[in-house]
């Protein structure tokens, strides 16, 4: 499944909280709308990293930035200290991406096709494995399967709003998502999930 679950046990004092201490937070960016290339690039830009020349995507080298940039007090990105998670960029419809951020490096990378586009044969057959993936589906009113942003930010006095402003800036407009649309016809996904069905499960697209 492309989801991920984490599960914490604390057994240390409040005190010596991280959160507590140094003022660490975290919070999840999810959206149901791809990513436009150039202007998702121009916001990894802006993460405190250096390079990104083991990308394993051609054309995500992200040159390398200046340290005078990274202290500018106009970026909200500067104060992300890791991200990580699932990213559906436009030009990538079959294929999820995974974006890996820690400290200086950033890697954005094949993760493997969406479940929407992968055949059934090729499903898992566990229950609960079958029901983690239908829950990356969301709800009946998700026109594009599995596709979504899911990326975790973890950093030091981040200010949400303002790196959820920059990243919805990235989405695609309403105009382009009728183009990205009209695009994707011609790869029409091979699964979706029959929510009449208790519990929901996935069925071949009609």
């Amino acid at each position: 499944s492309h989801s991920h679950s984490h599960s914490h046990s604390h057994s240390h004092s409040h005190n010596d909280d991280p959160e507590t201490k140094f003022g660490i937070t975290s919070f999840v960016y999810t959206r149901r709308r791809p990513f436009h290339p150039d202007r998702l690039k121009a916001v990894i830009k802006m993460l405190p990293i250096k390079s990104s020349s083991s990308s394993g995507k051609e054309g995500w080298v992200i040159p390398g930035v200046a340290a005078g940039s990274r202290e500018q007090s106009d970026n909200p990105m500067r104060n992300i200290l890791r991200s990580k998670g699932f990213v559906w960029l436009s030009t990538y419809h079959r294929v999820a991406l995974f974006w890996s951020h820690a400290g200086q490096f950033f890697d954005l990378k094949d993760f493997g096709m969406y479940w929407a586009a992968t055949p059934l044969k090729f499903w898992p057959k566990s229950q609960d494995e079958l029901k983690e993936i239908i829950s990356d589906f969301g709800s009946k009113e998700c026109e594009w399967g599995d596709r979504r942003q899911e990326i975790v930010f973890i950093g030091v006095d981040m200010q949400k709003e303002k790196i959820e402003a920059l990243l919805d800036d990235c989405l695609l407009t309403d105009e382009e998502m009728e183009l990205y649309r009209e695009s994707a016809s011609e790869f029409p996904d091979l699964v979706t999930v029959d929510w009449s069905a208790e519990p929901p499960r996935p069925r071949l697209r009609k």
